[in-house]
């Protein structure tokens, strides 16, 4: 039996070896997704509605980099942290995307095969009803100053 690694190993080793497509919900990890666009990656991300506007969010710099984003501002959080890769692989789980993450105990589970197909149409359907975003001034003040 091998030795259960932490979240954090796996998450390593999946964004290093992929070829053609990142989909994640949540923004955390950026140096890794901007790593995997500057590789080639079709990196692409949904975030909820007040990601954008927090202190250390990492939306600004992924824009940045060039990877296309949208808001999803029909849910009131986007709790749904997944990542679907190539379509053929799903990391989903409590894990939050963030720094602080790999050193909680917190679980990411690593899905292949048929189950894949059900995380990719969810994400498909949070993209048709999610906001692009460019900048982080337009997003914050618009989101701020209307109710959405």
């Amino acid at each position: 039996m091998r030795e259960p690694q932490p979240s954090g190993n796996h998450l390593g080793r999946a964004l290093s070896s992929r070829r053609r497509r990142l989909n994640t919900i949540g923004s955390s990890i950026a140096e890794a997704l901007i790593r995997a666009k500057g590789r080639g990656i079709d990196v692409r991300l949904i975030a909820d509605k007040t990601t954008p506007c927090e202190r250390n969010s990492a939306v600004g710099p992924l824009a940045a980099a060039g990877v296309p984003i949208w808001i999803d501002d029909q849910a009131r959080i986007a709790h749904a942290k997944t990542m679907v890769i190539d379509g053929a692989v799903t990391l989903t789980g409590s894990y939050n995307w963030t720094r602080g993450a790999a050193a909680n105990s917190e679980n990411l589970n690593l899905i292949s095969h048929d189950v894949v197909a059900a995380y990719a149409a969810h994400w498909r359907q949070r993209l048709a009803v999610s906001i692009r975003f460019d900048r982080k001034e337009d997003w914050c003040r618009v989101a701020t100053t209307e109710a959405r």
